[in-house]
């Protein structure tokens, strides 16, 4: 996520996601859904990863919600990032993947 800047925007789809196993993953982004132009009831909610990481065991798993559109695709950032996320996911660079889903993650609003 180094190459990623901190407020990056980009229009893509995007899901809500259930049961995610957050005590075992690295929120690497957050998806900002407040600025919906719809918006729609579902999308009214705190910000929520859309990027991820996990250690399993000796393995690495890279999880991101992006790419639905082939712009987004096209964008030099995105590239970048999937790139950096390869290299991560090959042990090219250090693990760094700690579970910090209550730290970062916005608790829902009533």
């Amino acid at each position: 996520m180094a190459h990623i800047p901190q407020d990056w925007t980009v229009l893509d789809e995007w899901y809500v996601f259930k049961n995610m196993a957050v005590d075992r993953v690295h929120v690497l982004a957050l998806l900002d859904p407040s600025s919906d132009p719809h918006g729609q009831d579902a999308y009214k909610r705190a910000p929520y990863p859309v990027i991820w990481c996990a250690a399993v065991g000796k393995g690495r798993v890279f999880y991101s919600a992006m790419g639905h559109r082939e712009d987004v695709w096209d964008n030099p950032v995105f590239q970048q990032g999937l790139i950096d996320a390869l290299n991560w996911a090959l042990g090219k660079t250090p693990l760094d993947a700690e579970p910090n889903y209550d730290a970062v993650v916005p608790a829902p609003t009533q």
